[in-house]
């Protein structure tokens, strides 16, 4: 027993004294073909080599021994483990040196800080491991493995980049920060806020991000059909692609106009969209500029024989959609002539037209009046029955739907207000009217078109003018003050 104490110990200072001077080597797995230009290469596999000398009591050790060595996080004081532990049995150690393969697979190595946990025994089969009392941390020759094919590079940087790759060629030949070439998509990026992002700050023609398909089959045109084009992006939270320029785009715009993509055609499309849904909102191409000056979406196209600076095609939804918050924005603004090849559909819209009290004047000189309330109401004298008029602007092919007026009457007498239309050559047609009858001293009465029938509700102002009438009965057994007379109307077609 004093004898096998006597060698552990010995095995844990020799080892102690072998991981100070030790070496990993990053391993190459070796395909059993030939290694021409013909052949394809093996891609870097996930192990690396280990290389130390072991003494005993000072002196080198020749034998085999048994190794288990186990992968940790890089917390000093409470390490935990990664993956499973590596066991390598009967490791020839010849004059104090040895080699060994340790692989701790796919998952042990991306991108933070390891260190090693190491058992031993002597000669290999013999007893149980004894572990040293200190881990060894790893250097960085493994995290070659981070950028072997299907790896993963993760981190939390801040105000930083987890991958950087920076390309400062200058030269006439195109040069790349990052190519990607796939039989599917060449760059993929995924982010909570920004997918991709690529900036340019050179002269000339630049480019944020620039991708080049050169496929024939269908989908070569990005989603058009199933596949994807030269650069697919796509955001959980923000943006699958975001472009940003400093600099002019090829031209085109001054530099005070500078965009984030930027598409150009010289006979097919500068930018082109496609949804293919059939539920809920879809669209081909979706812009918004928060700018006065900006642009949610900025199509060019130079060729005079054909092609489109935007293009949008939907089967159910929206080929090109533009949305605006009214009364300052527009969803689709064209400056210039506008072509509709096909047949415009126009959403009817609901909405009316308010006449205050103060909009009325009295038909006769004859009559007294005041008004009342800031201008807003309109009250009679104590004559005979009044008449009052006022100007209406309604829209052109809108369709009056209903009408009302809005007074106080204190004698129980009938009033009403009247729309009317007069052609250009004085004939006259009532088109609607709303009536009621006095409610007494001190109620506000209404009275709506619903009473009665709507003629003539069709506007044409290419041939009419409209006006109303207000009829206000004497106010000697109580105050009759006219508020004001509110038109409903529908727009069906553009005006």
């Amino acid at each position: 027993m004093k004898h096998k104490m006597y060698w552990n110990l010995a095995i844990a200072f020799g080892i102690a004294l072998l991981l100070v001077g030790g070496l990993v080597v990053v391993s190459q797995a070796q395909s059993s073909g030939p290694q021409d230009g013909q052949s394809p290469q093996s891609a870097v596999g996930t192990a690396f080599t280990y290389q130390g000398r072991l003494l005993q009591n000072g002196s080198p050790y020749s034998g085999t021994c048994d190794f288990r060595f186990t992968l940790y996080d890089d917390n000093s004081l409470s390490p935990s483990q990664v993956g499973s532990p590596v066991e390598k049995s009967a490791v020839q150690v010849q004059d104090g040196y040895f080699s060994t393969l340790l692989d701790f697979g796919d998952s042990a190595f991306t991108g933070e800080g390891r260190q090693l946990g190491i058992e031993v025994r002597c000669p290999s089969g013999s007893g149980s491991y004894t572990p040293l009392s200190d881990y060894v941390w790893l250097s960085a020759a493994p995290y070659a493995l981070s950028l072997r094919p299907g790896a993963v590079v993760s981190g939390s940087v801040m105000a930083g980049a987890t991958l950087l790759v920076n390309n400062t060629y200058d030269g006439m030949f195109a040069s790349y920060g990052i190519q990607g070439t796939s039989q599917d998509v060449g760059v993929l990026g995924k982010g909570n806020r920004v997918g991709v992002e690529g900036e340019a700050t050179g002269s000339g023609v630049t480019y944020g991000v620039y991708g080049s398909n050169s496929s024939t089959a269908n989908g070569s045109y990005g989603g058009y059909f199933t596949g994807y084009g030269g650069v697919y992006g796509k955001g959980t939270g923000g943006a699958g692609v975001r472009g940003a320029s400093t600099s002019e785009a090829g031209g085109y715009f001054t530099s005070t106009n500078n965009v984030g993509v930027f598409g150009r055609s010289e006979s097919s499309w500068g930018v082109y969209g496609y949804a293919a849904s059939d539920s809920g909102k879809v669209y081909g191409v979706y812009g918004r500029s928060d700018s006065v000056a900006g642009y949610g979406v900025y199509g060019y196209n130079s060729n005079s024989s054909g092609g489109y600076g935007v293009y949008g095609e939907s089967s159910r939804g929206f080929g090109v959609y533009g949305k605006a918050t009214p009364p300052d924005g527009y969803g689709l603004f064209s400056e210039g002539n506008t072509m509709i090849s096909g047949t415009l559909y126009w959403k009817p819209f609901t909405s009316s037209i308010s006449l205050p009290g103060s909009a009325f004047s009295p038909l006769t000189s004859t009559y007294s009046y005041h008004y009342e309330g800031v201008g807003n109401a309109v009250v009679p004298g104590d004559s005979t029955s009044s008449v009052f008029v006022a100007p209406v602007q309604l829209p052109n092919h809108a369709t009056v739907t209903g009408m009302a007026f809005y007074w106080k009457d204190g004698c129980a007498d009938d009033g009403r207000a009247d729309l009317y239309r007069t052609d250009l050559i004085g004939g006259e047609d009532l088109m609607a009217q709303a009536f009621s009858h006095g409610g007494g001293p001190g109620q506000t009465v209404t009275g709506s078109s619903s009473d009665y029938s709507i003629d003539y509700a069709y506007v044409d102002n290419s041939a009419h003018a409209y006006y109303a009438y207000l009829y206000l009965p004497r106010d000697t057994n109580g105050p009759v003050i006219a508020y004001g007379v509110v038109i409903s109307y529908t727009v069906g077609q553009p005006y």
